[in-house]
């Protein structure tokens, strides 16, 4: 992912100043990882349902979500790890229902992020959108800092 930055970086299409990384699930997991490890491009990051969240949690009783079992070696993953290291502004979104990204470990990733960030949780919201859900029209829950 940083190559790949880096690459579009070298393209002249790139404007020279912003670098907006975008991803969801696995790819939310990136988006956190890229942006605090280029820190010094990376000038915004949205993140859909990120995946790795707060792996130890499941040590504390919490949803274990879907990823290997728990070892403390992959807190070296952990994207909540990552996020104290994040210089630019976050949009991060993500479901009340998630089994697979369980909500309380994006909450934790938000609550780790020391820049300016915005979290909206979705009621009703899985892993996934369905047909005949309309984000728009459910409850959600909007956190800012």
């Amino acid at each position: 992912d940083i190559r790949g930055v880096q690459y579009a970086m070298t393209l002249p299409e790139w404007n020279g100043k912003k670098v907006r990384l975008v991803g969801g699930s696995q790819g939310g997991f990136q988006t956190i990882a890229v942006a605090a490890l280029m820190n010094d491009v990376v000038t915004s990051a949205t993140a859909g349902v990120p995946w790795y969240c707060e792996l130890g949690g499941v040590t504390k009783g919490h949803v274990r979500g879907w990823r290997p079992d728990y070892a403390r070696g992959v807190d070296y993953y952990d994207v909540v790890n990552f996020a104290r290291y994040v210089k630019c502004p976050v949009d991060i979104t993500a479901g009340l229902s998630d089994w697979v990204c369980p909500p309380y470990g994006v909450q934790v990733l938000f609550n780790n992020l020391p820049v300016k960030a915005k979290l909206t949780f979705f009621q009703g919201q899985d892993h996934a959108r369905y047909f005949g859900y309309n984000a728009s029209k459910v409850k959600k829950l909007v956190q800012e800092k």
